[in-house]
């Protein structure tokens, strides 16, 4: 959404956007620091750019991101040719550097510093659909994983006001969105800093009355305040999605303790439970995070038949990756990164079974289904069921009269690995 509302202030100025760097005047990397993997494409994509810099039309290379935030001082000194380096884009930042962009000197201006508040998003250039969004709701983190950079990186938990999130939400149902997917470092923490205590609760109660809107996700949930209110109003307001996005991590007691998560076993556990008596037909998407320091190989087992028996319906894995600045990057027991990686491999193996079994036990329902796209073949559609959110799950391929846009419902006629063939 940064770049978003960057590509909005230069689009609003007039600005032409490359789809080819080569072609481009002025060339901005936004960049992510968060783990080594990520840093690494960075610097592969920023080595391209340079060669632009210094080979091509660009007169002007700017750099911008968390990556920046993180190690701008080393970045520096291990890439001289970039002309402007800055961190987090702000609104205040985005006005200075769509300034810069325009001139062709220095501005006399310094570079404002980093925003403490947040407000709303206005003049995005969404880059999603017409027909669904993201909208983000707080920024920072109070959470303090023991593994995470974020904190350091984006600055403590930071909640837009409650009017401004709803003046954003009106703005995207007047220009056709129908579906609002909810993001922040922990949707569930939102408010902590404005009221005491989390607001996500009257938020979505109030998200609700938005006309236009018809569905409205749950992504990015934190299981130690997923209260059974939430729970509740997952069950039955009807614009919210029988799908939560409920990264656990780990479910050994011992592990979950290092990783300072404030949950235990019997905590995940119970939720889990509470979300699947209560929400008969709910989507659980999580996210773990394998060979952790001291991980062993029977704390990995567990997490392993835990998966099984749970049986999430979506999951992501992910190796972790030792980070300078946490507190688990001094914790002893690092596992070698072949095995950490093996570790996530077999995870990722293990799931693909589930998620296939899965979708073919939703053969033969009626499904409700958002209409994404086109699809290959002429009176086809690429879809998504409600259980499905956008770029990272399966979809549905789709025949029947329908148009791009449209949420209806599908009868689902065949299971194709993860994704699923039906009928409008």
């Amino acid at each position: 959404m940064d770049t978003e509302n960057l590509l909005g202030e230069l689009l609003c100025r007039d600005v032409v956007i490359c789809p080819d760097p080569a072609d481009a005047s002025v060339i901005i990397v936004n960049t992510c620091g968060f783990i080594a993997p990520a840093r690494a494409e960075g610097a592969r994509v920023l080595t391209e750019c340079i060669e632009c810099r210094t080979q091509g039309s660009c007169r002007l290379l700017v750099v911008v991101g968390c990556w920046v935030e993180r190690e701008g001082a080393q970045l520096r000194k291990r890439f001289p040719q970039v002309d402007v380096w800055m961190g987090l884009l702000t609104p205040e930042r985005i006005d200075w550097l769509t300034e810069r962009v325009l001139g062709e000197g220095e501005l006399a201006s310094p570079l404002p510093g980093p925003c403490e508040t947040l407000g709303v998003e206005a003049g995005r250039a969404r880059l999603s659909p017409t027909h669904w969004a993201y909208l983000k709701i707080s920024d920072g983190c109070d959470n303090r994983c023991s593994y995470c950079t974020i904190p350091d990186i984006r600055g403590r938990l930071r909640s837009k006001p409650p009017e401004a999130v709803i003046e954003e939400l009106q703005a995207l149902a007047a220009e056709g969105v129908k579906e609002i997917n909810l993001v922040a470092q922990d949707i569930t923490a939102y408010g902590g800093d404005l009221h005491g205590r989390s607001h996500l609760l009257p938020l979505l109660e109030d998200m609700a009355r938005v006309d236009g809107i018809e569905w409205i996700r749950l992504l990015y949930t934190h299981p130690a305040r997923f209260t059974d209110e939430l729970v509740d109003l997952v069950a039955h307001e009807p614009m919210v999605c029988h799908y939560v996005d409920l990264p656990i991590q780990h479910i050994c007691d011992r592990i979950l303790g290092l990783m300072r998560r404030k949950v235990g076993r019997a905590d995940i556990e119970s939720l889990i439970t509470k979300l699947r008596e209560r929400v008969p037909d709910v989507v659980l998407r999580t996210t773990v995070l394998v060979g952790f320091p001291g991980e062993t190989e029977r704390e990995f087992t567990e997490l392993c038949d835990f998966l099984r028996e749970v049986r999430f319906e979506r999951l992501g894995c992910f190796a972790y990756w030792p980070e300078a600045g946490t507190p688990a990057f001094s914790l002893p027991g690092l596992l070698p990164e072949d095995e950490r990686l093996g570790r996530a491999d077999a995870v990722m193996e293990l799931q693909q079974e589930i998620a296939f079994q899965v979708a073919k036990s939703w053969v033969g329902r009626e499904l409700p289904v958002i209409v994404d796209d086109v699809g290959d073949e002429p009176g086809t559609f690429v879809g998504r069921t409600y259980g499905d959110a956008p770029e990272i799950d399966p979809v549905i391929l789709l025949s029947g009269n329908v148009s791009v846009g449209d949420i209806t419902r599908a009868h689902v006629t065949e299971a194709r690995g993860y994704d699923l063939v039906g009928i409008v």
